[in-house]
């Protein structure tokens, strides 16, 4: 005959008969051929020798096998044993929710600190018995009789949404090692924890969200370094996401909402369609590229940081179209951290991107606090007033006549 188990969380029971001997195992499940009929059974081994569920498969017989051939049999079954019953049994509703709670797609994957590395080699851990030290846990709504939130140790799985929130260290160091996966990627953490995820280069450590999404909804400000982040798309609702130290962002589209930034700091970001909303900010930093189409919303920002800039450099190069849809604001930061920039005219003559192909900008859309903006076909730029020589040089006469005249009294 065949059972059909479709009840997350229900008890298989299991016996054996034997004529000769003995051997305790657990059974966790099944798998059946396509007529229905057991093909496996999912046990593990009570003698502890190893921590993982294996396969046992069964032949018509009944008899237990180590390969699906069913020529090997199991070391423990000599050749009297057989498949005495094998059916549900009505499980508590505990724990029928529990593992409904524990498996179910809708719930995420979170770091629980517990470790430093983000590895590829997970995946091969889960037949491993579950423990904290996996990194991962399935943490659950509060309920009604429990003062706090119920969680379960879990393992690493490719096929879910993996969330990094207010669990660890305050600044928690996490290590992306080779070509991680996931079905999504919630940052969730408050200000005050926040993540740093590193690798050693990208094209080398990535993380791969497939068809999913990365959703950044906590005010933490969080950095990727040195790796590849491939997803569908990424939606930033809250606090700020770095991308710095050669890191590469390859995504289909991407929104800033209010209250949120994205900074490029010596890094590139291929996104097909991004839009900064009102409230949103966008970032620049030297060193770092954009490829695709940017649109600045009524009531955006875009800001740069000039730090580190000299005369013949820009701030960010920029292959795709800039678009404005209403007044946006320009500010910048790290004026007096440029090198070696020399005024041109008065002016100091600052290129904030350089474009691959000639666009259609009204610079008048922009709300700069001091100077003004120029686009001459390739480039954007931002002109600022270089302070007259003289007027420094009177300020200090005055500054030194007031001295001298203290010191006579």
């Amino acid at each position: 005959g065949s059972i059909v188990q479709d009840i997350k969380g229900q008890i298989v029971y299991l016996s054996l008969n034997s004529s000769s001997s003995g051997h305790a195992i657990t059974c966790y499940g099944f798998t059946l051929n396509d007529d229905n009929t057991i093909k496996s059974l999912k046990v593990t081994n009570s003698d502890d020798v190893q921590y993982t569920l294996f396969d046992l498969y069964v032949d018509n017989s009944l008899r237990l096998y180590t390969d699906e051939a069913c020529t090997e049999r199991w070391m423990y079954a000599n050749c009297s044993w057989t498949i005495n019953g094998i059916e549900n049994i009505r499980t508590p509703d505990e724990l029928v929710q529990m593992y409904a709670e524990y498996t179910s797609q809708e719930r995420n994957l979170e770091w629980n600190g517990k470790r430093s590395t983000w590895s590829d080699t997970y995946e091969s851990t889960t037949d491993q018995l579950p423990t904290a030290s996996t990194g991962w846990e399935v943490y659950v709504d509060s309920q009604t009789n429990d003062a706090h939130d119920k969680y379960y140790n879990t393992y690493y799985s490719e096929s879910r949404v993996v969330e990094f929130g207010n669990h660890g260290s305050s600044n928690p160091q996490v290590s992306v090692t080779g070509a991680v996966r996931a079905a999504g990627m919630v940052l969730s953490a408050d200000a005050g924890t926040n993540y740093t995820f590193t690798g050693t280069a990208a094209g080398t450590d990535s993380i791969d969200l497939g068809n999913g999404s990365l959703l950044k909804t906590g005010d933490s400000t969080d950095t990727l370094n040195r790796l590849s982040l491939l997803t569908k798309a990424v939606s930033l609702n809250a606090g700020e996401l770095i991308l710095a130290s050669g890191t590469q962002l390859t995504t289909e589209t991407g929104t800033v909402n209010a209250s949120a930034t994205l900074t490029l700091a010596n890094s590139c970001a291929s996104i097909s369609e991004l839009q900064v909303q009102d409230g949103g900010t966008f970032k620049a930093a030297i060193n770092s590229s954009f490829v695709g189409n940017l649109t600045f919303m009524e009531g955006a920002t875009l800001t740069f940081d000039l730090a580190g800039l000299n005369s013949d450099s820009y701030v960010m190069y920029f292959d795709g179209l800039l678009s404005l849809s209403g007044e946006t604001y320009l500010t910048y930061t790290g004026l007096n951290e440029m090198l070696d920039f020399t005024p041109s005219n008065s002016y100091y003559d600052i290129c904030l991107f350089r474009f691959d192909d000639p666009q259609t900008i009204d610079t008048s859309l922009f709300l700069v606090s001091e100077g003004f903006v120029m686009y001459d076909n390739v480039s954007f730029s931002l002109f600022l007033s270089v302070p007259e020589p003289a007027t420094a040089t009177l300020s200090l006469l005055a500054m030194v006549g007031i001295t001298m005249r203290r010191r006579r009294k």
